[in-house]
């Protein structure tokens, strides 16, 4: 759209892995490309993970690691609310504005992943046991255990 930030401009093309027709009623989980998958995630299909799920962290939910089943209803009507959108409201001018305004016009629960799917390193999680983790997003920080 034409108020998107032209730093996140790109990650509107994740809006279209939502038209993989040859995924319809299959569960995908999209990566930013600056996730490093740690572990194999071929478990996650077996997890009985509510779509959507995203992670929350403490600047909100974000949409790097987002589980969700592609579908022709459902492409066309976070399109249609794409092109219908201004920008009117505080936020970055990425996709994730698009994604939290459509969720909750359409009364679309997001349910949170395991911190374990997009940990991200600015969390300091002291509790949290690095072997555990499947995936870390943001590749450019520093991984202090591999």
């Amino acid at each position: 759209p034409g108020w998107a930030n032209q730093w996140h401009a790109l990650s509107f093309f994740k809006l279209r892995a939502l038209e993989l027709s040859h995924l319809y009623g299959q569960r995908l989980i999209y990566l930013d490309n600056d996730c490093i998958v740690l572990r194999p995630l071929h478990h996650v299909e077996h997890l009985q993970l509510p779509v959507p799920s995203v992670a929350y962290h403490d600047g909100g939910i974000n949409y790097g690691v987002h589980v969700f089943e592609p579908s022709a209803e459902l492409a066309f009507r976070v399109d249609e609310y794409m092109q219908a959108c201004k920008k009117t409201w505080g936020g970055d001018g990425g996709d994730a504005e698009i994604w939290n305004g459509f969720y909750h016009r359409a009364n679309i629960s997001v349910h949170e992943l395991p911190l374990a799917y997009n940990y991200q390193k600015q969390q300091r999680i002291a509790s949290l046991e690095p072997s555990l983790l499947d995936l870390q997003h943001k590749q450019a920080v520093e991984l202090p255990y591999i």
